[in-house]
């Protein structure tokens, strides 16, 4: 339509809407006069005009091919539609009132309405026409050209006019011209491994990916939504406790297989990344009790001490019950290990892409595309046959349904806002191992669990309740910590942590993904490879659950303990 001739375009349109409004008129007003024997003549029309707005808008659309005014080319009839209801809604409850009044014929109410609908299209031709082929001139063309008062009267063999044929042609010249000059889109890049996260995990599956087999040689992109080092999830921050004080024989061996891995990786980039200080857990007896048991089947060194020996040896800290000591734990050195990850995943020939989000994830057969948003808005399309969702908190959002649509289901997993706090000490640092409190007291085992605590050299020391944060959605943390949870905080603090300055709290902040059983995700469903659910205690583990979720990833059956749900 957008090279019809504005004034038969404008007497067709007139004709197609004035018809349209007088044949439906009759039928139409039916139902705004049965609303205005509730409302009033008031209602009935707005009933009337509303839906006839609507339509009219269409045909108008149709007309015009969406030029300008649209909505006041229609608004105009549907008002005379509206005000026709108006009087047939009044006439009928005059009528209602007194059976002998005069009340207007269908055929003159559709003349009336229709002819009126037709007169306000005309109208609004009028007042906010111009000849679509000029609305649609290049900017710099002769606007005569496309104005039929100037055009020559002879036509061409096929019966158009020669201005009007070479109009069309030069309008076909330039769109061709246009799409040529369009840069064509970019081909889906295709890599073996896509590693979608770049915290720790991500990070290091990335890396083993890269070194696997005789040099590696395998395509690996990892992408990370936020800037390399960020803080909006679960592995910023310098420390991290490290301790292999667990009841199961299998997470005590992974702690041994930990080690391991977090010194290989400081022997190749020539960080220290581990700072054995050794660990103790004091309180509750039967809690002391499994895990003595589990560190003695796996052979690992520990000491049982009474409280006033502890005390001696860490008089930072205060004992009520027997304490366990292993000296083969400390803390990881968080945010060099993250560091040192990537770059060492880097160097293996991994593609790092920061600023870089998921926007779209989907299967096709063996293939996973996955359409990528980077910084500026800039978009980006990858297949790989081998993704791993690193992803942590965001696993739900991201590979829920991908999880479900292969028959599986994810745990629940419960993200929270975690809150520790550094404590000022004039303590030396040697005076300061990992610590983990089971406490014995009632009160107090009715406001935590656990508490948790190690010294962050240079900050002070980090003192933490396990697993009591915030209910948050991962994008929408809370701005300002939680009174409840740092009075908790410093309660606790003031009674069992002597050698800080409880006054010296200075709160920080992390995102938890806890599972119902403190167990992570790390399986395959098809293509696809899920890591979630780390319930805070996963970073340790950082190097050797990069290597488990690459041999994962590459056909390697993932461990019971951490495998998905069927069904």
């Amino acid at each position: 339509m957008g090279s019809t001739k504005p004034v038969a375009m404008a007497a067709v349109h007139a004709l197609v809407v004035g018809a349209a409004v007088a044949v439906a008129t009759p039928w139409a007003l039916v139902v705004p006069v049965l609303v205005s024997l509730l409302t009033g003549p008031l209602g009935g029309a707005a009933v009337a005009g509303v839906p006839a707005f609507g339509i009219l808008w269409l045909i108008d659309a149709a007309f015009r091919n969406g030029l300008p005014g649209s909505g006041l080319r229609a608004a105009l009839p549907a008002v005379v539609l509206a005000f026709g209801a108006f009087a047939v809604c009044s006439a009928q409850l005059q009528l209602f009132r007194d059976p002998e009044a005069a009340v207007p014929s269908d055929l003159s109410v559709a003349l009336w309405t229709g002819g009126l609908s037709a007169a306000a299209v005309i109208v609004t031709h009028v007042l906010f026409d111009r000849d679509p082929t000029a609305a649609r001139a290049e900017p710099g063309t002769d606007p005569g050209a496309a104005d039929p008062t100037t055009r020559s009267p002879v036509t061409t063999t096929d019966g158009t006019e020669p201005a009007a044929a070479a109009s069309e042609a030069d309008s076909a010249e330039h769109a061709e011209a246009a799409r040529l000059a369009e840069p064509a889109a970019p081909a889906p890049e295709r890599f073996d491994h896509v590693v979608v996260g770049g915290g720790v995990m991500g990070a290091a599956t990335a890396r083993a990916l890269a070194r696997a087999g005789d040099g590696g040689g395998a395509s690996v992109l990892l992408v990370e939504q936020f800037g390399r080092g960020h803080d909006r999830g679960s592995s910023h921050g310098a420390s991290r406790i490290f301790r292999r004080g667990y009841t199961a024989d299998d997470w005590v061996a992974l702690t041994g297989d930990a080690i391991t891995a977090w010194q290989g990786l400081e022997a190749e980039t020539g960080r220290t990344l581990l700072d054995f200080t050794g660990a103790l857990d004091h309180g509750d007896p039967v809690a002391l009790d499994e895990i003595q048991a589990a560190l003695e089947r796996g052979g690992v060194v520990h000491e049982r001490l009474t409280p006033d020996e502890a005390g001696a040896r860490w008089p930072g800290l205060r004992f009520d019950t027997s304490v366990l000591f292993h000296p083969q734990a400390g803390r990881v050195r968080s945010a060099d290990a993250a560091e040192a990850l990537l770059d060492s995943a880097s160097a293996a020939g991994a593609e790092l892409r920061f600023d870089t989000a998921v926007a779209a994830i989907e299967t096709m057969g063996d293939d996973v595309v996955l359409r990528l948003e980077g910084a500026g808005g800039a978009s980006s399309t990858v297949v790989s046959t081998s993704v791993v969702l690193a992803v942590g908190s965001w696993a739900r959002y991201l590979a829920g349904d991908l999880v479900r649509r292969a028959g599986a289901s994810l745990p629940e997993v419960r993200v929270t806002q975690e809150e520790p706090a550094h404590f000022a000490t004039e303590l030396p640092d040697d005076a300061w191992p990992s610590f983990v409190h089971h406490p014995t007291d009632p009160a107090l085992r009715a406001r935590v669990s656990t508490i948790y605590g190690l010294l962050t050299p240079g900050e002070g020391v980090k003192v933490g309740t396990h697993g009591t944060g915030r209910e948050v959605h991962p994008d929408a943390r809370l701005a300002s910590p939680g009174a409840e949870g740092q009075a908790v905080l410093r309660d606790y603090v003031a009674a069992w942590v002597p050698g800080v300055d409880v006054d010296t709290l200075a709160p920080i902040s992390c995102l938890y993904d806890t599972t119902p059983t403190e167990d992570p995700v790390l399986d395959r469903v098809g293509s696809v490879t899920v890591a979630t659910g780390f319930s805070g205690h996963g970073f340790k583990f950082g190097a050797v659950f990069g290597e488990l979720l690459a041999g994962v990833a590459t056909g390697t059956p993932a461990p019971e303990r951490f495998r998905l749900r069927q069904g």
